[in-house]
């Protein structure tokens, strides 16, 4: 009994040491479902493109699986200091359609740690599939995203491409989704949660 008890308190421990916005987004979340690879390089060959103003980034990816979440890894340049904003559309026809449209989802993340995988997770209450886009801007301070331009992805497991204010660029951004086959349900009482979302810093 005391065993129990004792390993009871410790799970609570452990919940209660993770970072608020972090928990939340896992009890939200529910079923994690399966990470993927949108597009992964060689982190020797990799160089930031810095997001301010006037420079912006996006992702086109399509599955034929339920979308849950994208995340995509931001230098912060060691400081840690700036945000950025994501917003998530369902694609149509073209890059700059797709913008004119409101976004499933925006979020802001504002002074992050440097290299942090930032993610956008989905309403928990709807299903959305097919093809879409994240867009990465409205940068401040010294903040971006990892790129290879000149190199071959090594792993990539959903159909993309990439943006460079809005203009398709040659290379790709590192990042990652999860996806859900369509048959499960995501249920949003279930907080295990696989390792995409255990870097989500805000």
């Amino acid at each position: 009994m005391k065993k129990r008890l004792f390993t009871l308190f410790l799970a609570l421990a452990l919940s209660l040491s993770l970072a608020p916005n972090a928990l939340a987004a896992r009890i939200q979340l529910g079923n994690a479902g399966t990470k993927k690879n949108i597009a992964i390089m060689d982190s020797n060959s990799m160089q930031p493109i810095q997001i301010n103003a006037d420079t912006s980034v996006g992702i086109y990816l399509k599955t034929d699986e339920r979308l849950m979440s994208v995340s995509v890894v931001c230098p912060s340049f060691d400081d840690s200091i700036g945000s950025l904003t994501f917003r998530l559309y369902q694609w149509k026809d073209s890059y700059a359609v797709t913008t004119t449209q409101k976004p499933i989802v925006t979020k802001t993340y504002t002074d992050f740690v440097d290299g942090s995988s930032l993610a956008v997770i989905l309403p928990i209450d709807q299903v959305y599939t097919g093809e879409f886009l994240l867009t990465i801007g409205d940068g401040v301070q010294s903040v971006g995203v990892w790129t290879d331009k000149n190199n071959p992805v090594i792993t990539s497991d959903v159909p993309y491409k990439c943006f460079l204010n809005g203009k398709e660029m040659s290379g790709a951004i590192r990042s990652t989704c999860v996806t859900l086959p369509l048959n499960e349900t995501a249920d949003s009482n279930d907080v295990k949660v696989k390792d995409a979302y255990s870097r989500i810093s805000v």
